[in-house]
């Protein structure tokens, strides 16, 4: 929903991945050593040249770094905090998703609350 509401308010752009070229995606699998999912992305959102990605796959990001520039790549614990920044929620509700994370299996280092607060 908060997803669906951000693209509403145009915050937010779907990019269709019909915009790719298949043999391009395959290509850069094979040679990146990535997941289709990652690959996608690190592809789509060098099309515009302005798109940033939101990895937490180390691998994934590291490749995502190296091919858009590490100003537009970050992980979940840097969009949980640029939420906080921007108002959408409050630290304790990045911190709970944060938790969530973790107990789902999300490799994610260990932080307290106050991560979220300065």
């Amino acid at each position: 929903m908060a997803i669906a509401s951000l693209h509403t308010d145009g915050d937010l752009e779907y990019l269709e991945d019909n915009q790719l070229d298949v043999d391009e995606v395959l290509n850069f699998v094979d040679e990146k050593k990535l997941g289709d999912g990652e690959s996608e992305c690190i592809l789509l959102a060098n099309l515009d040249g302005q798109s940033s990605i939101c990895c937490d796959d180390r691998r994934g990001r590291a490749k995502a770094t190296e091919f858009l520039g590490e100003e537009r790549v970050l992980g979940s614990l840097r969009l949980l905090k640029m939420a906080v920044r921007v108002g959408l929620i409050v630290p304790v509700e990045a911190f709970a998703a944060y938790e969530l994370m973790r107990d789902a299996g999300g490799f994610l280092p260990t932080i307290g609350i106050a991560y979220f607060e300065d």
